[in-house]
This record gives C-alpha cells, sequence and structure tokens, in this order.
C-alpha cells in the first residue's frame, strides 16, 4: 500500500496529455479535483485502481485520445484483446 501522492497523478497526466491539446492549468484541475475527491472519501483504503478510474473519467471529459493513452499506462491490460475490450465498453 502507497500513501496517495498527487504528484504522481500529475506525471501521470502529464505523460497521458503530451503533445495533446490538453492545457496546465486543466491537467492542475483534474489533480486538485482528484485531491478532493480522495479527501472526502470515508474510506481508510482507496485503491489505486479507483483513483486511476476517476481520474481517467474527468480526462475522458477534456480529451479522450490522452484518456486512453491514461487508461493504458495505469491499468494492467494482458493483452491487445483485453485493451480492446476495455476501450469498447469505457468509450
Amino acid at each position: 500500500r502507497e500513501v496517495f501522492n498527487a504528484t504522481k497523478i500529475t506525471n501521470g497526466l502529464r505523460a497521458a496529455c503530451f503533445k495533446r491539446p490538453v492545457t496546465a492549468p486543466q491537467i492542475q484541475q483534474i489533480v486538485d479535483k482528484t485531491v478532493r475527491w480522495v479527501s472526502k472519501r470515508q474510506v481508510d483504503d482507496l485503491s489505486s485502481r479507483e483513483i486511476g478510474i476517476y481520474v481517467m473519467n474527468e480526462l475522458k471529459a477534456i480529451d479522450k485520445v490522452a484518456s486512453i493513452r491514461f487508461a493504458s499506462v495505469h491499468q494492467s491490460f494482458n493483452d491487445i484483446e483485453e485493451f480492446v475490450s476495455n476501450l469498447e465498453k469505457n468509450f
């Protein structure tokens, strides 16, 4: 288990948004919203998967391609079929 780290979210978003029309303030807004969302949760153990899904959905509202990039790094896919299945289900 790890302590929540907003810097990791920021770095992941920057990588996913590289050469995409997503601004630094938009990335920071997602990070800020995520920090607020995590702090409002009334659970002791919030999985990185839950946080990643939240971030992915926030990013999807801004740029779907960047969201797919984020998902491809954040989530572990065993093969291309699993990745494509996830895309079809979520996009």
